[in-house]
């Protein structure tokens, strides 16, 4: 389930686990090509930003609770999870540094906002033609 499916390491060729890595990483910022795809490999990036301990309390909470909900104990790899935002693009970093990543994800999150305002309030959705 924390595993980028296919996802390998660009540099070894060895398979990715996201919640191994994020249990083991030890700074706040993981930046790293790896390669996307079972056959056909994608070359991409994954960017991992580590979230200020009061959110990954919160996230962890709000897993808790849907979980108990749910009727199940979340996963340790899911846990772990909790204290990263995950990132992947196609993007070299020569072409976009970090922070440059964050600024875009942050814009596609409005974006995303303002569309889902559109469909719903505007009724973008449906047409008179």
């Amino acid at each position: 389930m924390a595993t980028i499916a296919s996802a390998t390491d660009s540099t070894t060729g060895t398979p990715l686990d996201l919640a191994t890595l994020a249990r083991q990483y030890r700074g706040d910022v993981f930046d790293q090509p790896i390669q996307l795809g079972a056959t056909h490999r994608l070359a991409a990036r994954l960017v991992l930003v580590r979230v200020p301990p009061d959110v990954a309390a919160a996230r962890r909470r709000a897993l808790r609770a849907k979980a108990k909900k749910k009727g199940y104990t979340p996963s340790r790899d899911k846990l772990a999870l909790c204290d990263w935002n995950v990132y992947v693009t196609n993007v070299p970093a020569d072409v976009l540094d970090v922070d440059e990543v964050l600024a875009l994800a942050r814009a596609r999150w409005q974006i995303e906002c303002l569309f889902r305002h559109w469909k719903s309030d505007g009724h973008l959705a449906s047409s008179r033609s």
